[in-house]
């Protein structure tokens, strides 16, 4: 004390010492355990000279640990159930000495697997060891470290925890840090946890029974748990979009025939769930909502475990599972989550009502309380469209084209939704329209016929079986076809069972999973045997209708012994379906005997023989057997005394012929010992002739022909062993001869000069000629081809390298093997190649054939490259359509070439009719060069571009050659539409434009031949066709092709007309078939013209009209002489004559090959007006007579138009029929309107109306009808014409007005067409409206009732059919 006062005794005193440090460390080793004290502390009160007054020694109270700051907990792996790795992390509040400790507890439910291991990350030093306290508690020991100081951020890993099983959040964990001795130092108590995922369920699937819409059927339902499944959880199902959980109310009783009816009474069906496998104890189900169930397990004792497979830790190392995932092999799926798997079958669920793919299923596993364990969602299957069933379509009248209602009668198995459509397809040639009511009083008469009659009892009207064995033990394919007079139908009958009984007599064990095939297998989800019961059952997936004869098949063991046995076959149908018994409604004997034990094994047919017998080279050895038992996968055919041969043993000998895939394509053959072994891997029926071959060297000295055996084994059971037998041999590895060529020929196709001929080589050697052998043909001299590659074709092409080497000189082509299986001895091989034959005659050259490896020379049969015809057509024909002006022209032309005509090869069809179809990529300049001049006017119209199909279809019947449609422009300014003199004026006013060839799409036969087009020049009417890549047209091949193009304006054989003039002039195209051109040398002066000096040299009977001078060039000289061109038109005299028709010319060229230009041998083609008369098509025929028909005439007009009326009923429906024909085709998109029918109204209050009649389909079945004006309109749609040639009937149908009409016409009008817009007032009765609708006993035409079901109990389908005389309406 310094400068303070004597304190006396007994006062007491205090004394604060500030920033005392406690220990770093407390006085607990747990939490409920702390010592009494944390020391003692000793106060002694001294004199100056420190002598000692008083001494007190005082114990402290204990110290508590401090709270650690920044604490967590972080899992690698938050899955329930898993084994994963935390990552704890804390900051200290005291120092943590180099060998102290750490103890981490884990929330409850937690566990601590073996091989943990703590790992430092951060803020520690040296090694930590981590050991159990217990099962939730770890202590690590700190090793080698380094003192971890006051507020120091500490990390540090531990391995091997188990989550807790279960879904939610993890619970709090406790983290505490201690000394050596374990005294606590810091803790945190309450860290807190993270959430856990469910564990993902492994090998999940979903499956009902019947994947078609709206089918109801069980949901089989399979998962593999990844943590226990306790036993009293459950299993959770949510279904995908669309399906749903049906609650059933079964009826117990219904109506029936001949009683008084009985009320209905019906009773709820609760869902039921029953386990497959896994599980023990019962289920009970729980609707959570319409798409969701949970299934509980009740009084079961086991807990499901998961099995090493299904661990959630394997998802962190997976690299073939995945969730969902599902073994290709089932039996390697049942061991690898053996003990571990769960199946159970809910009994129904109803797909989705629309047919496509489903989103998905949710799967769970379940605590008592609802808490998750386990989850996978799986995509769901596809789901098909459910059938109309009874489906009818009945028309009211059944004559040739009648308009009549048609009743369509269906049952919709998934209903038809308020938005939905119902969509029916008529056969060709009915008009489709719409649905028409009408007005009528209403009335009640008793129906015809009756229902409900259940007069015969449930019965198989068919039940037939067969078997294909009667060897014992044999795997025998059973046959069944039967039938029932009842509908089976799905999903009402679900859970319905064939069941086929009296089999256990055979060899075979129960199966779940019997195999069954035939045609109508996929009518059954699933097949069983059951040897207890000798039953085999067979699960029905879909309807049987009645009457429909039902073919399957399964395979079961014959028994050792016995005669056979006649099945029986029933149905068994659930409780409460249609029969409400739980019994089989229907049980019959069977027609036949299966399972007999009668015959032997035996082989009935056994051969074997080889193909050739040439000294150490490879021969094709042929089998065929047939034998009375199956071979089964597994079985085996083993062929003895193969000895000699020089092929080495082998265990991959390559087997061929059609039973080669029963055996894999393969077999094992010892050399030494002379047997071939091969093994069955695909089920071989019983009865079945087996044909294969097999390649071996024959031996390289003489060596005598073998005689083999045979031995089969049925399966790799031995059930069935036969052999060994002798076989009979032919030549059997037998070593003889010499190597040669047994077939060697060459042969070309074409004997055209300088044509590329296809050389057809066929080779057939007496033994195999192996892989690198080389085939050298020589002879081959006379070609044009040069040295070099050549591509090889042909059906055996691949035997060979793609190309050949040929040597021009010596007429050497060489060809190598490259096929694996060689060029084989058993058949003609045959290949191809292309060589261009000598320009001039030739009589052929002759061949000659060796190999490299022995075949010697051999003269080969036959001539190649024979050349004795000039290139030709040997055929050439065109055909048309139609020869009517402007129509469309289908032109068929058919050529043979006597030449091959590769691909790049083109084909020029030339001088073919004008087409007026409209060209848009016309140049600015004329065929002559002059430029065009735009704009200009012609008909009425300004055109910047040249003029063409528009003016044509505008100007019909016009014959001046600016309106046939080929495409031409002005070239003056001065041009205008009143130039006369047509002929005078080309070249000078107008000219026809350069236009760029466009594609022509082409069919027929042999259009890909070109790929489906052509390039077509409107303005010189000239096709060229391309031999496509890849194609061939062969020489002598007849190729069909067809085209189409738009025929130009009538030929006015009269005289020439202008446009025909204006072509000659400009020299666009011959227009005819023959035209006279020539050159004469007059006088420039004369007093006659040119065209008259040149008749009269030409005879008296050339007029002069008859000479078109195409142009004048004055020679030099002081002669005065002119060099006149001029061809002759109309001319008369032999050798002059022209025809008035088309007449197309064809050629043909490929690189330095062509065919000239030749004239097709085929009528002319005369261009006639539309609509002639039939007898004007004779070509004696004069166009003036034509002419004189009164409904063919430069204006279009209609030649027909009649109205007729169907009733004349006030407010009722009435049809009204058009018949019509134009004078002149009319094409889309012409509107014809009838006008006016006011006071008329719509049957559908709407603006649309049904088109009838044959000629409906003209405007689409649809035309439109205005109430205000009372036009009904219809419009001729694309691809459609209204024809000129024949009248065409369209009827649709209005309301009557209410009130009375008398004599009201109606006018029909054509316009918005291509042609000019013409009217005329119809023919027939006018309008009349007066009577009122009357109802007598005759009201209902039609008045029936049927059913479709006469078995007790069966499904009975209703069906009322009405029709009454007038339309009811609502």
């Amino acid at each position: 004390r310094v400068s303070g006062t004597s304190i006396p005794p007994g006062v007491t005193v205090r004394v604060e010492f500030a920033m005392v440090s406690n220990l770093k460390h407390s006085s607990c080793t747990s939490d409920a355990s702390c010592e009494g004290s944390s020391g003692s502390f000793v106060l002694r009160i001294a004199n100056r000279d420190d002598t000692t007054q008083d001494l007190d020694t005082r114990p402290l109270l204990p110290l508590i640990p401090a709270p650690l700051n920044s604490s967590s907990i972080t899992p690698t792996y938050p899955v329930a159930g898993a084994t994963g790795t935390l990552t704890v992390a804390f900051r200290t509040v005291n120092p943590l000495p180099a060998d102290g400790r750490i103890s981490l507890t884990l929330p409850e439910g937690f566990a601590l697997a073996e091989l943990l291991q703590a790992l430092p990350v951060e803020g520690m030093t040296g090694l930590l060891v981590a050991s159990p306290v217990s099962p939730r508690e770890v202590l690590i020991e700190r090793l080698r470290g380094a003192v971890v100081g006051s507020g120091e951020l500490v990390s540090f890993t531990l391995s091997s925890v188990r989550n807790r099983v279960s879904s939610g959040d993890s619970g709090t964990y406790q983290v505490r840090t201690r000394l050596a001795d374990n005294t606590l130092i810091d803790v945190d108590l309450d860290i807190s946890g993270h959430p856990l995922l469910p564990g993902e369920l492994q090998h999940a699937s979903a499956l009902p029974a019947s994947l078609t819409a709206g089918a109801r059927s069980p949901l089989r339902v399979s998962l593999v748990v990844a943590n226990p499944l306790p036993a009293d959880g459950g299993i959770n199902i949510l279904l995908p979009e669309g399906f749903q959980i049906p609650l059933f109310t079964v009826l117990l009783d219904g109506y029936r025939s001949g009683g008084t009816p009985i009320q209905y009474a019906s009773t709820p069906l609760a869902p039921s769930a029953a386990a497959l496998s896994g599980l023990d104890g019962a289920l009970s189900v729980e609707i959570i909502s319409p798409r969701e169930v949970t299934i509980r397990r009740v009084g079961a004792n086991k807990t499901v475990l998961p099995c090493a497979s299904s661990r959630p830790e394997v998802e962190l190392n997976r690299d073939v599972i995945s969730p969902g995932f599902v073994l290709e092999d089932s039996a390697g799926a049942e061991g690898f989550y053996a003990g571990c798997t769960v199946e159970l079958l809910f009994d129904t669920v109803e797909n989705k009502h629309v047919s496509g793919g489903s989103n998905v299923y949710r799967l769970r596993t379940l605590m008592a309380d609802g808490t998750i364990i386990d989850e996978a969602t799986l995509d769901a299957h596809e789901v098909t469209h459910g059938a109309l069933l009874r489906t009818d379509v009945e028309p009211a009248s059944l004559e040739s084209a009648a308009v009549a209602a048609t009743l369509v009668t269906m049952l919709a198995t998934n209903g038809i939704p308020s938005d939905g459509r119902i969509r029916v397809t008529f056969p060709s040639g009915f008009d489709i329209g719409h649905v028409n009511v009408g007005a009528a009083a209403s009335d009640t008469f008793r129906a015809e016929g009756g229902v409900l009659l259940a007069a015969s009892n449930p019965i198989f009207t068919v039940a037939n079986c067969a078997s294909t064995s009667a060897v014992p033990l044999d795997l025998a394919r059973i046959t069944l076809s039967f039938a029932l007079n009842m509908d089976l139908l799905l999903p009402a009958e679900l859970g319905a069972m064939i069941l086929i009984a009296n089999l256990e007599a055979s060899n075979s064990t129960s199966s779940s999973s019997l195999a069954l095939g035939g045609p109508d297998a996929a009518l059954f989800s699933s097949a069983e045997f059951s040897k207890a019961t000798g039953t085999v059952s067979l699960h029905a997936a879909a309807s049987i209708a009645a009457g429909t004869v039902v073919g399957v098949w399964f395979e079961l063991l014959n028994p050792p012994e016995g005669a056979g046995v006649a099945p029986t076959i029933a149905l068994q149908t659930p409780p409460c379906g249609f029969s409400c018994t739980a019994s089989p409604v229907i049980a019959n004997p069977m027609s036949g005997l299966v399972l007999s034990a009668t015959a032997a094994p035996a082989l009935s047919v056994l051969s074997i023989a080889s193909l050739n017998a040439v000294l150490g080279e490879l021969t094709t050895t042929t089998v065929t057997l047939r034998t009375n038992v199956a071979l089964q996968t597994g079985g085996s055919v083993t062929l003895s005394g193969l000895l000699g041969s020089a092929s080495a043993s082998s265990s991959n000998l390559a087997v061929s012929g059609p039973a080669a895939s029963s055996f894999n394509s393969r077999g094992q053959f010892n050399a030494a010992a002379g047997v071939l072994t091969l093994s069955v891997w695909e089920h071989i029926l019983a009865d079945t002739e087996l044909v294969f071959s097999f390649v071996l060297r024959n031996p390289p000295t003489h060596n005598p022909a073998q005689n083999a055996s045979i031995e089969l084994s049925s399966s790799d059971l031995e059930r069935i062993r036969i052999g060994p037998i002798n076989m009979t041999s032919t030549a059997l590895l037998l070593a003889r001869d010499g190597l040669a060529m047994s077939v060697a020929s060459v042969a070309t196709n074409s004997l055209a000069a300088g044509a590329y001929s296809t050389l057809t080589i066929r080779l057939r050697p007496t033994a195999v000629l192996s892989r690198g052998d080389v085939v050298t043909i020589t002879g081959l001299q006379g070609s044009q081809t040069p040295d070099g590659a050549i591509a090889i074709s042909g059906a055996d092409a691949a035997v060979f390298e793609r190309t050949a080497i040929w040597f021009r000189a010596s007429g050497t082509l060489q060809l190598t093997v490259t096929s694996g299986l060689g060029l084989l001895d058993d058949r003609v091989s045959e290949v191809s190649v292309v060589l261009q034959n000598r320009a001039s005659l030739f009589a052929g050259a002759t061949a000659t054939v060796s190999t490299s490896s022995g075949v010697p020379v051999t003269p080969m049969d036959g001539t190649a490259l024979a050349v004795t015809a000039e290139p030709l057509f040997a055929e050439l024909s065109i055909s048309y359509s139609s020869v009517e002006s402007f129509r469309p022209n289908v032109v068929t032309v058919s050529l043979q070439a006597n030449a091959n005509l590769p691909a790049s090869a083109k084909i020029t069809i030339a001088q073919l009719p004008m087409d007026i179809t409209e060209t848009a990529d016309c140049a600015t300049n004329t065929i002559q060069g002059a430029a065009c001049s735009f704009p200009f006017t012609y008909a009425g119209m300004t055109f910047n571009a040249c003029a063409g199909a528009t003016v044509a279809l505008r100007m019909a019947g016009a014959s001046s050659a600016l309106s046939q449609g080929l495409p031409w422009c002005a070239t003056s300014p001065s041009f205008s539409a009143s130039i006369a003199d047509v002929n005078g004026n080309v070249d000078s006013l107008w000219g026809y434009c350069e236009c760029a060839p466009v594609s022509r799409t082409i069919s027929g036969a042999e259009a890909s031949v070109f790929g489906g087009v052509g390039m077509y020049d409107q303005v010189r009417s000239t096709l060229v066709l391309t031999v496509a890549p890849g194609q061939n047209l062969a020489a002598l091949e007849a190729a069909v092709i067809q085209f189409v193009i738009r025929n130009p304006a009538a030929m006015d054989q009269s005289g020439l007309p202008d446009y025909m003039w204006a072509r000659v002039k400009a020299k666009a195209v011959d227009p005819y078939a023959s035209t006279v051109c020539a050159t004469a040398v007059l006088a420039a002066v004369s007093s006659t013209s040119f065209q008259s000096r040149i008749a009269a040299s030409l005879g008296a009977a050339i007029e002069s009209q008859e000479v078109l001078v195409i142009s004048t060039t004055a020679l030099g000289g002081d002669g005065g002489l002119v060099d006149v061109e001029y061809c002759m038109v109309d001319a008369a005299t032999v050798g002059l004559s022209n025809s008035y028709g088309y007449l197309p010319q064809v050629s043909a060229s490929y690189l330095s090959f062509s065919i000239p230009l030749t004239r097709v041998q085929s009528a002319d083609l005369i261009i006639r007006p539309q609509c002639a008369d039939p007898l004007a098509a004779s070509s004696d025929i004069a166009f003036d007579v034509i002419s004189s028909n009164a409904r063919i005439g430069s204006m279009p007009t209609w030649a027909v138009a009649t109205i007729a009326f169907g009733s004349v009923d006030r407010g009722v429906l009435t049809s009204i029929t058009l018949s019509i024909q134009p004078n002149w085709e009319l094409e889309a998109p012409t509107t014809v309107s009838a006008c006016c029918f006011l006071g008329y109204s719509s049957p559908f209050n709407s603006e649309v109306v049904a088109v009838l009649n044959e000629g409906g389909i003209i405007f689409g079945n649809v035309g439109e009808f205005q109430a205000s004006t009372g036009r009904v309109t219809i419009t001729i749609v694309a691809g459609q014409v209204l024809p000129c040639s024949r009248v065409s009937n369209v009827t649709f149908t209005l309301r009557n007005p209410d009130a009375v009409l008398s004599n009201v016409p109606v006018n029909l009008t054509a316009f918005g067409g291509p042609l000019r817009d013409f009217s005329a007032p119809t023919g027939g009765p006018v309008h009349v409206v007066s009577a009122t609708a009357s109802i007598d006993s005759g009201f209902w035409v039609t008045k029936r009732i049927t059913d479709t079901s006469r078995a007790f109990n069966g499904l009975n389908l209703v069906t009322v059919l009405l029709r009454p005389a007038l339309e009811l309406f609502a």
